[in-house]
Parts: structure tokens; C-alpha cells; sequence
């Protein structure tokens, strides 16, 4: 799945951060035995708790875009260089982006409603 899919769930968003966050420390995976390995590490730590909140679909996606703009190689040497980050992305936010997570989970909950909650192919 592509990392801002249309077919991503406010879940997949936090589930992608979440492991991308354990599994992508230094040092970094030298393998792909260790990567699984970590994968399966940062899987096995989340909980039923973590998976209930209150954040909103767009805190879902502005955590996971926002990440995506700032952390890219070369990374941030001091917090002022991060800051200048955080809010260069954080401006390339549009109303049009966040209208879209909203309009395509109130398709999602549409969908749900009229199926009565059956399981659907790409939702």
C-alpha cells in the first residue's frame, strides 16, 4: 500500500507509524532477517489500548505526512534545523487534502452503514 492510499484506514496510518517507528532505529537492520524480526518486535508490542483513541482520521494522516516531509535523509543535525522542518511541512498542508481524509472516511462509514458492517473488498 502506497504510504497516503486511499484504501488506508485512520488504523493503517497510525499501525504504519507506529512500526515504522520501532523498526527504523539506529543502528538500522543490516539484513532482511533482522528486519523481520523487528517487524514482528514492534507488531507483538501493540495493544487493544493503542488502538482506541480519540484522534481524528486527519491527525491520522497529518502524523504520517508530516513524518514523511520532515525525516528524509539528509536528517535534521539541531532542533532549530527541525522546527524549520515541521513547519515548512506543516505549510504545504491544504484545506483540499484534509477535505479529502474527511469526504473518503465518510465514504468508509457510508459504506459500512449500507453493507451493515459486512466485510468489503478495498475499503
Amino acid at each position: 500500500m502506497p504510504p497516503r492510499s486511499s484504501e488506508a484506514t485512520p488504523c493503517d496510518f497510525f499501525l504504519r507509524g507506529y512500526v515504522k517507528d520501532q523498526v527504523y532505529v539506529p543502528p538500522l537492520p543490516a539484513c532482511i532477517p533482522e528486519l523481520k524480526v523487528r517487524i514482528r518486535t514492534a507488531i507483538e508490542t501493540i495493544t487493544a489500548d493503542m488502538l482506541h483513541t480519540e484522534a481524528t482520521p486527519c491527525d491520522f494522516y497529518l502524523r504520517g505526512y508530516v513524518k514523511d516531509q520532515v525525516y528524509v535523509p539528509p536528517l535534521p543535525a539541531c532542533i532549530p534545523e527541525l522546527t524549520v522542518r515541521i513547519r515548512t511541512a506543516i505549510e504545504t498542508i491544504t484545506a483540499d487534502m484534509l477535505h479529502t481524509v474527511w469526504n473518503e472516511l465518510d465514504y468508509r462509514v457510508d459504506v459500512c452503514r449500507i453493507t451493515k458492517g459486512a466485510h468489503t473488498e478495498h475499503l
